[in-house]
């Protein structure tokens, strides 16, 4: 319940083993009604929504079986770029991307999260905020997509590499 609007959200939620998710935490979610309240006061420098997700694995086939195959994620781009740390997988799910870093090796197959990047609509903004309630963030650097800032969080992440990225 929304303390707020007092409006009630339900849904249900699926933790699935290890042994499915070759050793990512993961849970499904099915809404059944209700929805996220809208935000009273819109600050640009506040997180809008998840941008990425990414995995490193040592076995990129057996991944795109489990993600494609299994869960129905629409393999969106799948190429090796060496400098980026080998074979690129790129998953679409709704308005978010699984980012895979591929690099086979002939141990047990696992999957590891790697980190996390974060939409901001005003990347200045949200550093300077960041800087100014002392966490540790990098200066603000255009990002390897075209018409992208970015920036690290280095600190109060709980060791998820952080980043924030801004469209433009």
């Amino acid at each position: 319940k929304d303390e707020d609007s007092r409006k009630i959200r339900t849904w249900k939620n699926l933790f699935l083993p290890f042994s499915l998710t070759r050793g990512i935490f993961t849970f499904l979610i099915q809404h059944e009604e209700g929805s996220l309240p809208t935000h009273k006061e819109k600050i640009d420098s506040q997180v809008n929504r998840l941008d990425h997700v990414v995995i490193n694995t040592n076995d990129p086939e057996g991944l795109i079986s489990l993600y494609r195959d299994t869960y129905g994620i629409r393999l969106a781009l799948d190429q090796t770029v060496e400098k980026w740390g080998g074979r690129m997988l790129f998953f679409r799910l709704n308005h978010t991307t699984l980012e895979i870093i591929g690099k086979e090796d002939n141990k047990e197959p696992q999957d590891s999260l790697w980190g996390l990047a974060w939409v901001v609509k005003d990347i200045k903004a949200t550093y300077d905020r960041l800087i100014s309630e002392d966490l540790e963030v990098s200066e603000v650097i255009d990002g390897r997509k075209p018409n992208t800032l970015v920036s690290t969080v280095k600190s109060h992440t709980c060791n998820i590499p952080t980043l924030l990225i801004q469209h433009l």
